[in-house]
């Protein structure tokens, strides 16, 4: 029933901040939103939850959207200024800064295009 009480205010707020997110991207913007709106509002129940078993100090919820900020702000942060301001290798045009999780992302995209069944990419 709690859970249920903070829906009203993580629905606004990550729809709200999902548009954000998806004016930057270059793909199409509503889809983008909802995408960015679903993954936020997880997160955010996510939090609620923990802060609420916590035993819900005002420091642990501090402490909890810190280090969500922190952590959503570094995603966005490189996933932006790497194309523009990293080297000109082709992980940091894709946005990444390490070379396997660019190889490990190229890898499912070309599994999911491909049209083949999901065990083959545990060969």
């Amino acid at each position: 029933m709690k859970a249920l009480k903070s829906l009203v205010w993580i629905l606004p707020a990550s729809l709200s901040l999902g548009a954000l997110l998806s004016l930057g991207d270059g793909g199409t913007w509503w889809i983008g939103c909802l995408a960015y709106g679903l993954l936020l509002s997880l997160a955010l129940l996510a939090l609620s939850t923990l802060w609420r078993r916590g035993g819900s100090p005002p420091a642990l919820i501090w402490m909890l959207l810190l280090a969500f900020c922190l952590r959503l702000g570094a995603g966005v942060f490189f996933s932006w200024s790497l194309p523009l301001y990293g080297n000109d290798s082709t992980v940091h045009q894709a946005g990444y800064i390490f070379q396997d999780a660019h190889t490990y992302d190229s890898q499912s995209w070309a599994l999911a295009r491909s049209g083949s069944p999901l065990w083959l990419a545990f060969d």
